[in-house]
């Protein structure tokens, strides 16, 4: 019976051995993914003052200012379509159509916008530009109609309205 109890407390002991070195090691482990973690450990101080920033941020101030950025580029674009000095050379009408279209569809919302009409079909008086652009992530085909200095109409599809 003692040799019995010897080998249960023997097995016991092992068992118990196994379990606390198999215990350790998930311990260490889980302890170095902690250690990788310890950066984080600032990150709600950091949230804590962005959150402050924003709340401090006055949205009318934010829209003038990208209202005033906003009228800048337009300026730079007339000032881009336009001769700057005396004996400087005035855009070609192709250059003044490109710019009207672009300034119109993205005054519209779209962007991504390509002009698929070479320079010479934009020589005229009356245009009419066949463009690609994006609006609210969808791709849309069409074209639009320049008269003199304004767009006169525009007619822009999706592109998988164009599939028969």
């Amino acid at each position: 019976m003692e040799i019995s109890l010897a080998i249960a407390l023997g097995v016991l002991f092992f068992g118990g051995g196994l379990a606390y070195w198999s215990l350790r090691r998930k311990l260490l482990a889980q302890e170095e993914v902690l250690q990788e973690m310890a950066p984080l450990s600032l990150l709600p101080d950091r949230l804590q003052a962005l959150a402050k920033i924003i709340e401090d941020l006055d949205p009318e101030q934010v829209r003038t200012e990208f209202e005033r950025m906003h009228e800048n580029l337009l300026r730079i674009e007339d000032l881009a379509a336009a001769p700057t000095a005396e004996g400087a050379k005035a855009p070609s009408r192709p250059q003044i159509v490109r710019a009207l279209v672009l300034r119109w569809l993205r005054d519209e919302g779209y962007y991504s916008v390509r002009i698929r009409n070479e320079d010479s079909e934009l020589d005229s008086q009356e245009v009419s530009v066949v463009v690609e652009a994006v609006r609210r992530g969808l791709l849309l085909r069409g074209s639009i109609q320049v008269q003199g200095d304004q767009v006169a109409e525009a007619a822009l599809d999706p592109s998988y309205s164009m599939f028969p």
